[in-house]
């Protein structure tokens, strides 16, 4: 049979695919929080109780890694994140450091994308970096590359996050993330709203 006809076929699939990935629950979010610095899960959770009116259903999911401390993140780090994401069952994922913050309209905001994006399974928000000369990087349409985006900037569809493992090495949450983007590019939408805080134990 014909390239054509195979490529029909594929993207038929894709379709069907996507269609049924949106029969799941849209307003409810998961937040994961892998624990290397104890210290801060109270801030999370502050950040998260503190967020303006919305109509999302969120979990917290805390777990503290149990193994030594792994910054570069080893196999054995990468198979227990992996591990974590594949344990939750619908909705959207994020991911958000026990040295991260949620900005108070994230959830509001996460849930209008939800329901005026159907095919949209991935959202990229601007983050604040109090690292950078401006304490901005901005969610550049096209730009997923480690080292130029933080996972707390990311709100991935369950399903999506579950088609690839956590990687080892050095910035895994971007290597994680550029490969997502690679094989799911249509699926993610850029907003450039500020709506996450990275390293936020700078900031006070």
């Amino acid at each position: 049979m014909s390239g054509a006809f195979y490529d029909h076929i594929t993207q038929a699939l894709e379709t069907a695919h996507a269609m049924n990935d949106a029969d799941g629950n849209r307003m409810l979010l998961t937040i994961i929080t892998a624990v290397i610095r104890p210290g801060g899960v109270a801030a999370v959770e502050r950040s998260i109780a503190e967020a303006a009116p919305h109509p999302l259903e969120i979990r917290h999911l805390v777990a503290h890694y149990p193994y030594a401390p792994d910054p570069n993140c080893g196999p054995q780090r990468a198979a227990w994140a992996t591990d974590l994401i594949r344990s939750v069952a619908d909705g959207w994922i994020l991911f958000v450091d026990d040295d991260n913050r949620l900005h108070p309209e994230l959830p509001a905001r996460l849930a209008w994308l939800a329901q005026n994006c159907p095919d949209a399974q991935a959202f990229v928000f601007s983050c604040a970096y109090p690292e950078t000369h401006q304490g901005r990087i901005l969610a550049q349409p096209g730009i997923m590359r480690p080292g130029s985006v933080d996972g707390g900037q990311v709100v991935l569809w369950a399903k999506l996050a579950q088609s690839r493992a956590w990687p080892s090495g050095e910035c895994a949450d971007g290597q994680y993330l550029a490969g997502l983007y690679r094989e799911h590019r249509p699926r993610f939408v850029f907003e450039p709203a500020l709506l996450t805080y990275h390293n936020h134990q700078v900031w006070g």
